[in-house]
């Protein structure tokens, strides 16, 4: 598996250059310093989540793929009822101490 693409600073970097965009470009639309851009992309400094927010607008994207979210598999189980949550938290114990609990 390539790491990569669990790599926060790389994925940044690469909708940046995707979009034609330069650090400058971005820094500029976020009205702060080409510096941040680079120590974000090079995995020095995390941005908040309001800057987050504009760098997956900036970049059309989502702030689940920037941070590497969306090549896991969820299961939202709220819409089920109590029990029925039980139950599959209990199904998914037994797989793992059957599976990967070894």
């Amino acid at each position: 598996m390539d790491d990569s693409v669990y790599d926060f600073g790389v994925r940044l970097s690469q909708l940046r250059k995707k979009r034609k965009l330069s650090q400058a470009d971005v820094a500029k639309k976020l009205s702060i310093n080409k510096a941040t851009i680079s120590a974000y992309e090079r995995n020095i400094t995390i941005p908040s989540v309001e800057t987050l927010k504009s760098l997956a607008v900036i970049y059309n994207s989502s702030v689940d793929y920037i941070l590497g979210f969306s090549e896991r598999t969820y299961l939202f189980i709220d819409d089920l009822s109590p029990n029925q949550q039980e139950f599959i938290l209990d199904m998914l114990q037994q797989v793992k101490e059957k599976f990967i609990d070894r």
